[in-house]
């Protein structure tokens, strides 16, 4: 599996809000003092936003140190108030370890499970591994389909679930691919619904035309986002064709955020022409003679 390196020092709550998304068996760097941020993970009672499997919605999320982790720091303080210096304590931050967070909307749970390897870890030389996760990324990630809505049919429902399940075991020039399936799929049904609205039968400059091209002759059809980021495109391409494993995975978040902008354009368009449908229905049902006033 490729090496991931959180970037620069991070808060213990960063740097668990990125291991949640790291996908399992990546080593994970340190940049800076490794055993620093290693107690400060594991000691860690702060709250973040996710979205929880549980509840089936966005929720609030409390860490909670293990018993492990309080022992330990008792520990720490015990060599400390003796010998002036804690440092006989460091290795015992490292190794396989636990952390924990609780839904203080439902009380359901979160665990991670990480293996320390390699290297010494006062010369922050060690690398840490997530081994196992519940609920796990996918079950999170698949969150945000429910916020998508009808802008999710079922084919591009089935690429997105397989661009997630992809990323959150490492597969990353695979979920490139699922993402670009996506983004062809959008323009597939913006082409389908262009020509039936002209009539059209046949398209052969739309067919003759490359997908920049493509994209600004839908531009009508397509989310404002799609058309001014044509790139994307390229970018996508790019991950299948050139990219490597950790290149990919790299570019995964930048990938997947403008995928899923996409995809809110299109929901956003759609809610707009049902309410605007809606409301000319209501319209419609009165009378034409009632009187307008005046």
């Amino acid at each position: 599996m490729p090496e991931a390196a959180i970037p620069k020092p991070p808060t213990a709550i960063q740097l668990l809000e990125g291991l949640i998304k790291t996908p399992l068996y990546t080593p994970v760097g340190f940049d800076g003092d490794a055993e620093a941020q290693l107690r400060a993970l594991r000691l860690t009672e702060e709250r973040f936003d996710m979205y929880c499997p549980g509840c089936q919605a966005p929720a609030t999320w409390a860490t909670v140190p293990t018993q492990e982790a309080q022992e330990l720091k008792k520990r720490t303080t015990l060599v400390s108030a003796a010998s002036g210096s804690a440092s006989g304590m460091r290795v015992y931050w490292s190794g396989h370890f636990s952390l924990r967070a609780t839904c203080t909307r439902g009380r359901h749970p979160l665990i991670l499970y990480f293996q320390t390897t390699g290297g010494h870890l006062e010369k922050s030389e060690v690398k840490l591994t997530k081994m196992g996760q519940y609920p796990s990324m996918s079950d999170i990630q698949m969150g945000d389909l429910k916020e998508l809505g009808d802008a999710m049919p079922k084919e591009l429902r089935r690429e997105f679930v397989q661009a997630i399940h992809t990323t959150a075991h490492g597969y990353s020039v695979a979920a490139c691919v699922y993402y670009r399936r996506v983004f062809e799929k959008v323009l597939d049904e913006a082409k389908a619904a262009h020509m039936q609205a002209v009539g059209m039968n046949a398209w052969p400059e739309y067919v003759a035309a490359k997908t920049p091209e493509r994209i600004k002759m839908l531009a009508d059809q397509l989310p404002e986002f799609m058309v001014d980021n044509a790139a994307l495109y390229s970018i996508l391409s790019e991950g299948v064709h050139q990219l490597t494993e950790e290149q990919c995975a790299e570019v995964l978040p930048l990938l997947r955020e403008s995928i899923e902008m996409i995809l809110m354009e299109r929901k956003a368009k759609s809610d707009k022409a049902k309410k605007a449908a809606k409301l000319s229905s209501l319209i419609a049902k009165f009378p034409n003679s009632r009187p307008t006033g005046g």
